[in-house]
């Protein structure tokens, strides 16, 4: 075993790895670190309420729209005794480092270690991944999930392991469950296998045991679903309104031309422009798809996974869900910085013919800038983001030492204040609805604030109501614009 890792590491690319994935790490402490005690988001919130929910039993309305995996692990941490650090570490920087690793892993597998060490290099600076490893988001773990899935799907329908293939389907059954936008990478993989093999795939009984696999791990999710909301599929109702989403340009909802925008942001500059360069790399796969039809070309069948997975997700963005927030799609960072290292091994290539040492020295200062804006744009977003909300925190452990736990509060911040002060909430509707809840459920305290949407009535309830301030949270050292204001019912 030791003989094998010194011959590992007599690799000076195995070296470059080992710095890359220690930059990874080092970057990701820094920011794990100073970010240890911010406040939760809504999203985050509503995760670790349900965690919360099933290890202790505290009443909250789970979300039939969340995929069950992350909070079902985030449950387990706390029935172990564990905190919000320990799930921060374990669930989500971990799978970031994981996400650098298997970049290079990928990059190695579909092309050379050269694209591979790039590749994995800009994925460690990548600042929407950095931001979404502070935060308690589902995005690292699905990043995770769904690039191991790709290099199983790999080694088995590519390579012909047919355990790899089983694998794969545990893995795809799992990335599911974390985020059911999984779809996109099964459509890509069964486009991308339809190409390169027509239909030969389902005469494999090894394709249907992948199945089979896949149906296994997502069935006591089913059940689970059917027993919960009387719904085997409720997620296809509760996550995006699949119906109304086909049919946006009656509702009001145009094409999401924007969704290209995320390509240019999520590069920054450099690499950027440096994606483009790897883009004219590609002219091989149109000059010879007749090559990819029904053969084996490791090099063409590689362009034509990772340019499948970034057309299919976007498609899907642009043309049937027509919005999309940058974590929502960050996935396709993998045929991003893919592309954008063959364009860096482009001009290195080019400048090679000239001077070898003149062309590292470019490549090197290129990938140095490149990553100063990537980790520029993460630390400038990082600390302007980590103390917002902090308000409706603080409320949410007063709420909690101030009332029982049968205790109900009114509040639209019901993720967080759950969380926090581990009490039911009730939601902001119509008025008459809302007091009609507010009286069968005798609440104690009604919280108002500009966090959230409020319903206009909410903020002259509490004066037309006589209901007096019991804490409040302002903006200015003065006090003179509160943010947040706890009233107690009488």
């Amino acid at each position: 075993m030791i003989n094998k890792i010194k011959d590992w590491l007599k690799d000076k690319d195995n070296l470059i790895f080992l710095g890359i994935l220690l930059l990874a790490i080092l970057v990701r402490l820094y920011f794990f670190i100073s970010t240890l005690n911010q406040p939760v988001w809504y999203d985050e919130a509503d995760y670790l309420s349900t965690a919360k929910h099933w290890a202790s039993g505290i009443n909250y309305n789970i979300n039939p729209q969340r995929p069950i995996l992350l909070p079902f692990l985030e449950s387990i941490f706390f029935n172990l005794g564990g905190g919000e650090s320990l799930i921060r570490f374990f669930l989500v920087l971990l799978p970031s480092i994981g996400v650098v690793i298997l970049t290079y892993m990928l990059g190695k597998k579909l092309y050379n270690k050269k694209i591979a060490l790039i590749a994995s290099f800009i994925m460690s600076v990548f600042w929407t991944l950095l931001f979404n490893t502070v935060r308690i988001h589902v995005e690292a773990l699905l990043m995770f999930l769904l690039f191991l899935s790709i290099l199983f799907f790999w080694k088995g329908f590519v390579e012909g392991s047919n355990n790899s293939k089983l694998f794969f389907g545990l893995l795809i059954g799992l990335s599911f469950l974390t985020k059911f936008t999984s779809v996109l990478l099964i459509a890509t993989l069964l486009i991308f296998l339809i190409i390169i093999q027509g239909f030969k795939f389902l005469k494999d009984r090894y394709f249907w045991l992948t199945i089979l696999t896949s149906f296994l791990v997502l069935l006591p999710y089913f059940i689970w679903s059917k027993i919960k909301f009387g719904n085997f599929l409720v997620f296809i109702a509760g996550s995006g309104q699949v119906s109304s989403v086909i049919v946006g340009e009656e509702i009001g909802r145009p094409i999401g031309w924007y969704v290209f925008n995320f390509i240019p942001i999520f590069s920054d500059t450099i690499f950027f422009i440096l994606f483009f360069i790897g883009l004219l790399t590609l002219y091989k796969l149109i000059v010879g798809f007749d090559l990819v039809l029904g053969k084996k070309h490791s090099e063409l069948n590689s362009d034509l996974l990772i340019i499948l997975f970034l057309i299919i997700n976007l498609l899907f963005f642009v043309f049937i869900q027509r919005s999309a927030e940058d974590r929502w799609i960050m996935p396709i960072a993998l045929s991003l910085f893919l592309i954008t290292a063959k364009g860096v091994l482009l001009i290195y290539n080019q400048l090679k013919k000239f001077n070898k040492h003149i062309a590292i020295i470019a490549i090197l200062i290129l990938l140095f800038f490149g990553a100063y804006e990537q980790l520029d744009s993460a630390n400038e977003l990082i600390n302007a983001k980590k103390d917002t909300y902090a308000q409706v925190k603080d409320a949410a452990l007063w709420l909690k030492e101030n009332s029982n736990p049968d205790d109900v509060i009114l509040t639209a911040s019901g993720t967080q204040t759950t969380y926090y002060a581990e009490r039911e909430t009730i939601p902001y509707g119509d008025e008459e609805t809302t007091v009609k809840k507010i009286n069968e459920l005798n609440a104690k305290y009604m919280v108002v604030s500009v966090f959230e949407g409020h319903p206009d009535w909410a903020f002259s309830y509490p004066q037309r109501n006589n209901l007096q301030p019991v804490r409040a949270y302002f903006a200015d050292a003065e006090r003179t614009q509160p943010l947040l204001i706890i009233y107690q019912f009488q």
